[in-house]
């Protein structure tokens, strides 16, 4: 009888510390917790788009126009939503042309609002772009 209600014990210990899984909550969590992510070729070409412009932004300059195009295909594709704010954020820093416009601007950079790692690195890549704009 001992035996029994030892063994009962051991399995609803055994149970409570299997990790249950959580329900997915956000898109976020969908997209992350999907087994394999299907590209399309367009798919394709903008993720190449999108390592273009982040090599050309730590270089310091970028054409208004090739962020404007690959802006519009961004939007358009459903896996590249996280870099909207980002390549926005660019395509308003090249508008700007008055240092005094482009120091007000940078200020929003410096208040961290971004929770997730990837939006964290472009919020900083955006402000790294608009700091070295605003010292030309």
């Amino acid at each position: 009888m001992k035996f029994f209600f030892i063994y009962l014990l051991l399995i609803t210990l055994a149970q409570a510390n299997t990790p249950a899984t959580a329900p997915v909550t956000s898109l976020y969590d969908e997209f992350i917790n999907t087994e394999k992510i299907l590209l399309s070729r367009s798919d394709l070409i903008i993720g190449e788009h999108m390592i273009n412009i982040l090599k050309l932004t730590d270089k310091g300059y970028l054409n208004q126009d090739l962020v404007s195009k690959v802006l519009t295909q961004t939007e358009s594709s459903k896996h590249f939503q996280v870099f909207i704010p980002f390549l926005k954020s660019i395509k308003e820093i090249n508008k700007l042309t008055k240092t005094s416009d482009l120091t007000v601007y940078c200020k929003a950079f410096v208040e961290k609002k971004e929770t997730l790692p990837l939006e964290r690195s472009l919020e900083r890549r955006a402000g790294n772009y608009c700091r070295e704009k605003a010292l030309e």
